[in-house]
């Protein structure tokens, strides 16, 4: 595999020259080829520097997936800009806790979506919303932008904001954008705070970008490829799993706000989706759907993270012969093994019941597997702040020998819901973890244990 470090707005800018006309996005509100998106992402990313946000400030996102949720992270790295995506699923508490721990300057929010006032949600977290920015509870939140008709007093509308990009040249965008180096960050994305507190992950262009790319070259995508994402883009399966691998292959990404079943089949069998990506979940209640016809569907391949007999499903009842499987984490960008696409994982379900030694994937060569993105990224956010990492009370560092470069190979020995074995304090354990990937290491998600 041949890697070139890149930011994200170089490919952004290259896709619009060499997939110009071709579609790049499909949304439940709009069609848009590599040049528009080049186009939207230019017109935002002019905005956001006239609204007063410059590299290294961190810009939130709160809402579903749709076109304007690709505009802005684009836009935001075109500038310099960190995005920080917010879950839409979290409460006020959540939410406050997102934005002050990730020191968010502006935030770009829905009014609502499915039902969930975001707002009121905001006014909890800063009531100065609703007079003047900023305020005293979320003190470095100078701007909210919302995307919808209730808009508080303090804050402004994104068609708005939009028409302040109308001031800036070209000449200053493209000067902006020259200055952004790969391993610049990115993005801070939340872990699930399932066993402590959510921890911000520091993930930079490379990080995020390089993993895609590996994906896309395990997936086998091609540029032809219509890849249905039925993930939401605050998580990395979201984003570097979905978005930026349909962007680094000059593939179309097609998606909607949120994941229904049958309007996720709906939506497969319209667009000719070749590709597809979930979770166990994800993929039985599709497979379970009264709507599901495997007649509809075109697809090839993608990537689950699923068991033997979901595996097995998605090959044999959704045709999608090419599926790999999947295991990552966020600190790790996040994918971390996926076996190849050309490697018959029909079989490979049978073969593991017989205690069989196989290849289950390989880290992508020379990518470091660290808590924090980079050493520079950190040292910059130490400077800044004095902290050692995002997630307060969690020092995060990088180790420079945690990096996997071989095929990762063993027997699998069971295959079923193993005991949880991950400590509360994963970060620490993630520290660790590269002393022990010699010995017995436990995939709680897949269930499946493996001896080195």
């Amino acid at each position: 595999m041949s890697w070139v470090p890149h930011t994200l707005y170089d490919v952004v800018a290259e896709r619009a020259v060499t997939r110009g006309d071709a579609e790049a996005l499909v949304t439940a509100s709009a069609r848009l080829s590599y040049r528009d998106v080049d186009g939207a992402v230019r017109r935002t990313a002019k905005a956001m520097h006239a609204l007063g946000v410059r590299s290294g400030d961190f810009v939130g996102i709160l809402m579903g997936n749709d076109e304007t949720w690709v505009t802005l992270f684009y836009a935001a790295a075109a500038i310099g800009a960190v995005t920080v995506p917010i879950n839409t699923r979290f409460k006020a508490a959540e939410l406050t806790f997102c934005l002050k721990q990730a020191d968010v300057k502006a935030l770009f929010t829905a009014d609502r979506f499915l039902n969930i006032d975001f707002l009121s949600f905001l006014r909890t977290a800063e009531p100065a919303i609703d007079h003047a920015l900023p305020g005293g509870a979320l003190p470095l939140l100078r701007h909210v932008v919302v995307v919808g008709s209730k808009v508080p007093q303090a804050a402004t509308r994104l068609d708005d904001v939009l028409a302040l990009g109308g001031g800036v040249s070209d000449g200053v965008l493209d000067d902006l954008a020259a200055k952004v180096r790969p391993d610049d960050l990115l993005l801070i994305q939340f872990t699930s705070g399932t066993t402590a507190y959510p921890k911000a992950v520091m993930l930079t262009h490379d990080n995020m970008l390089r993993n895609a790319f590996a994906v896309g070259q395990r997936m086998g995508i091609r540029h032809d490829d219509r890849y249905f994402n039925c993930r939401p883009f605050f998580h990395v399966a979201g984003t570097t799993l979905s978005l930026l691998v349909s962007l680094a292959a000059g593939a179309c990404l097609v998606t909607l706000p949120t994941f229904e079943a049958g309007a996720a089949l709906a939506m497969m069998a319209r667009e000719h989706c070749t590709l597809t990506s979930g979770n166990d979940t994800l993929f039985q209640l599709m497979l379970g759907h009264p709507s599901f016809d495997p007649a509809r569907l075109c697809l090839r391949g993608g990537w689950a993270a699923a068991g033997p007999e979901t595996i097995r499903n998605i090959i044999e009842k959704m045709g999608a012969r090419d599926i790999c499987v999947a295991y990552g984490l966020s600190e790790a960008s996040p994918n971390v093994v996926l076996n190849d696409w050309t490697i018959a994982l029909n079989s490979i379900a049978w073969m593991a019941m017989a205690g069989s030694r196989l290849p289950v994937g390989y880290q992508q060569p020379s990518a470091p597997a660290c808590l924090c993105g980079s050493r520079a990224a950190l040292a910059r956010r130490q400077a800044r702040t004095g902290a050692a990492g995002l997630a307060g009370g969690h020092p995060q560092t990088a180790s420079p020998d945690c990096r996997l470069s071989r095929p990762i190979c063993g027997k699998i020995v069971s295959i079923g819901r193993l005991p949880q074995t991950v400590p509360r304090d994963f970060g620490e354990w993630s520290g660790a973890h590269a002393a022990r990937r010699a010995a017995r290491r436990e995939d709680v998600r897949f269930g499946v244990a493996l001896i080195g």
